[in-house]
């Protein structure tokens, strides 16, 4: 006859570790001949809805209007850990699809420290009104053509 235990086991599964990761624990497994195995976790990260893990980086996308696009401007991201940070969209970074940016220290933990937050920014472009268009049309071919001309009128 077979005689079954359960026992809870304790496994420290530290921030450093990632999915794939194995965990042996000797002696913990069955008995087979006289002979205890041992116990192997396998660890399954679940997927986040924000962030994307890449090595020891974490990647997020944003959309921006098109005017912080061209002109610029300030976006806050909250971090892995719930942290706000604020990322400034300014010259001379145009934002040129797709801009980067690149938190250093914000990403997963390691041994070491920490990965990046890496922000992928992509442009919103909205639509034109109907009453809008002609005008609107004008100046963005005005500015396409000389901007610094379009600067002074």
């Amino acid at each position: 006859m077979c005689q079954v235990l359960m026992q809870t086991v304790l496994i420290n599964i530290t921030p450093s570790m990632r999915n794939g990761d194995k965990i042996v624990m000797h002696r913990y497994g069955h008995e087979v001949g006289g002979v205890t195995g041992d116990l192997v976790v396998f660890l399954n990260q679940s997927k986040n809805p924000v962030f994307s893990v890449v090595g020891d980086d974490l990647l997020c996308v944003r959309n921006v209007p098109l005017t912080m696009a061209v002109y610029g401007g300030r976006v806050d991201v909250k971090g892995i850990d719930n942290k706000n940070i604020r990322i400034v969209l300014a010259e001379p970074f145009p934002l040129y699809p797709p801009l980067v940016k690149r938190i250093e220290g914000e990403g997963m933990k390691t041994l070491n420290g920490r990965g990046s937050l890496m922000v992928k920014f992509y442009v919103y472009f909205p639509s034109v009104p109907s009453h809008l268009m002609t005008e609107s049309l004008k100046v963005l071919r005005k500015v396409e053509q000389d901007p610094k001309n379009a600067e002074e009128e």
